[in-house]
């Protein structure tokens, strides 16, 4: 009698642990802190009841059905909103950042910082480094959000964690990071623009244009002023 019920005490933590990965992700799932108001606001009180569910882990682990009704069931159902609000914020964020990054790797090539490079080969206007001023363009995009693994392994690693390994994108931050990569465009562009009209102002002191007005006869120079 003993041995017998030594046995189905095994067979009861055999069976439990047969789901220990889930179980593990169910834990997982029961720490992520998510806000009220954000894309997964409405899981909240489901993810804190995964949470009471593990506190009752010596239940869960005397029914195999107990265990699959009261916490793996609501863990699927769980996953199933994250997953998808998830991997919209993923696909919002590295499109948002890859287009800016993209944008600003174009700034170079633009009328604006043409002008500079044209206007630095005067010796009165070359207080700008064209050198230094791209790479400033190009550090803003150093903070922009990266992940360094592929939307299909985020999507596997979401069964496991709700943050998958490598990407640190946290769901209710996607509109914050969107908006931080716009913001990374304007000032790669205000920082080309501000050089640009620091040289045009010297373009515009008294002294110069009293210079040009003595060759205003000339065409050119007419049009200038």
């Amino acid at each position: 009698d003993d041995l017998a019920t030594r046995k189905k005490t095994w067979e009861k933590a055999d069976a439990f642990c047969r789901h220990d990965q889930r179980i593990r992700a169910a834990f997982r799932y029961s720490q992520l802190q998510v806000k009220k108001d954000g894309p997964v606001g409405e899981l909240r009180d489901k993810l804190r009841s995964l949470g009471k569910k593990l506190d009752q882990i010596g239940d869960l682990m005397d029914s195999e059905a107990k265990l699959q009704s009261q916490l793996l069931d609501p863990l699927d159902s769980v996953q199933a909103t994250y997953k998808t609000r998830y991997l919209q914020a993923f696909d919002e964020v590295t499109g948002k950042c890859e287009q800016v990054r993209t944008e600003i790797d174009n700034v170079p090539d633009s009328r604006s910082f043409k002008a500079i490079a044209e206007l630095v080969k005067i010796d009165a206007l070359n207080s700008v480094d064209v050198g230094t001023l791209k790479d400033d363009v190009a550090g803003y995009k150093d903070n922009l959000f990266h992940s360094s693994v592929d939307r299909n392994a985020v999507d596997a690693g979401l069964k496991h964690r709700p943050q998958p390994e490598g990407c640190s994108l946290h769901v209710d931050e996607a509109d914050q990071l969107v908006a931080e990569a716009e913001q990374a465009l304007d000032k790669a562009r205000a920082e080309v623009h501000s050089a640009l009209v620091n040289m045009a102002s010297l373009l515009r002191q008294p002294a110069l244009r009293s210079l040009l007005e003595q060759g205003k006869q000339e065409q050119f120079i007419a049009d200038v002023l």
